[in-house]
């Protein structure tokens, strides 16, 4: 038994210096469950800076679609005038092979003449349209580039 009460002295000591020491110790600070003011403002700082990228990206994407759509448009029509001017040009051939035959057997036929010249001014017509519009678009893509250098 008397070693029981030497322990049981030991460890009534050393429960009294944890107390000093606890005593002693600065309190901790109490851990609060909401964030710090500090981190509010970086996250709504953070989330502000979301939104505006948001923004920007959904403004890019909008500019895309409208070029895509300009670009498209542009295409078409210039398919349009590329079929116009195959038609023209395979008339065109159509009417002078017309006027090689009619050389051939020398007949010469003022209709077939006239007809083959107007399918030829029809071709250059078409042509012509062709060239206008792609100087129009190359015009058209310069600007921009024009203006931009401008504000330099």
């Amino acid at each position: 038994m008397s070693e029981i009460s030497v322990l049981e002295g030991r460890l009534q000591a050393a429960l009294e210096r944890i107390g000093r020491v606890l005593e002693e110790a600065p309190a901790p600070a109490p851990q609060s469950a909401a964030p710090s003011e500090e981190l509010q403002e970086e996250l709504r700082s953070k989330l502000s800076r979301i939104a505006e990228l948001e923004s920007q990206l959904a403004e890019k994407g909008t500019e895309h679609q409208l070029q895509v759509e300009e670009l498209s448009s542009r295409l078409e029509a210039a398919e349009e005038r590329s079929h116009n001017l195959q038609s023209a040009i395979a008339a065109l051939r159509g009417r002078i092979e017309g006027l090689r035959n009619a050389n051939k057997s020398r007949l010469a036929d003022a209709d077939l003449v006239n007809s083959s010249l107007e399918v030829e001014l029809k071709a250059m017509t078409a042509l012509r349209e062709s060239e206008q519009a792609e100087l129009a678009a190359v015009l058209a893509d310069l600007t921009p580039l024009v203006k931009g250098s401008d504000d330099a």
